[in-house]
């Protein structure tokens, strides 16, 4: 993924003038400042997808190489290969719109910010409002990832039908949660495309759950 932009200020010295000349402006340039430019809601929310997708795709792998049961090994399959085709389809609609999507580093200062604000009294600020705009889509991407890499963790040590069933819990814990916020930034975002993408993609989701449910009952029975 290509970085967000920055934007820099600054002079450029020129090719001929005086030694006081050049110090100013080597002195200017010196303090020019870089500024970060916020990700909009709808780059938030497709590195969200994005990441989901990922996550997905790893723990799906792993259930194809530790799984017992072919229940489990089935839907481990099915979400592999969903998951893939949405994050074609993420990755594809983020170029034709010229979104750029927040890496890692992006959305951890943005949650950080978040936490921040959630703990300001000046909540009416503008900081405060841009904070609670993004709630629904960039917010605590960094403990779900914290969260994710938990759980590939545990995975990676279990087989059988241990493994089936924290596997399964993931799954319908995941699902769930994604399914959640999508809907949530529905009402956040406004662009039309995007709100279309979300559509396309929240059926198959819901889909991942009931199956992901209906084994994980099976298992306990």
């Amino acid at each position: 993924m290509s970085t967000p932009g920055f934007s820099q200020t600054g002079t450029t010295p020129g090719s001929t003038g005086s030694p006081a000349s050049d110090i100013s402006s080597t002195s200017t340039s010196s303090k020019a400042t870089t500024t970060q430019v916020p990700p909009s809601r709808e780059a938030l929310i497709l590195a969200r997808i994005h990441r989901a997708n990922q996550n997905e795709i790893e723990m799906a792998n792993l259930a194809k190489e530790n799984a017992s049961s072919d229940a489990v090994r089935r839907l481990a399959g099915r979400i592999y290969t969903d998951h893939s085709r949405a994050d074609d389809q993420v990755l594809a609609f983020a170029r034709s719109h010229h979104i750029e999507l927040p890496v890692a580093a992006q959305r951890a200062e943005l949650n950080q910010m978040q936490m921040d604000e959630a703990h300001a009294k000046a909540v009416g600020s503008a900081a405060g409002e841009y904070t609670r705009s993004i709630s629904g889509t960039g917010g605590a991407g960094t403990a779900d990832q914290d969260d994710h890499d938990s759980t590939i963790a545990k995975l990676r040590n279990l087989k059988g039908a241990e493994f089936d069933r924290e596997f399964v819990n993931a799954m319908v814990v995941d699902h769930q949660k994604t399914i959640d916020r999508l809907t949530k930034a529905r009402s956040e975002i406004k662009d039309r495309d995007t709100l279309a993408l979300i559509d396309k993609l929240l059926p198959t989701l819901k889909q991942h759950l009931s199956m992901a449910q209906k084994v994980q009952s099976n298992l306990k029975s």
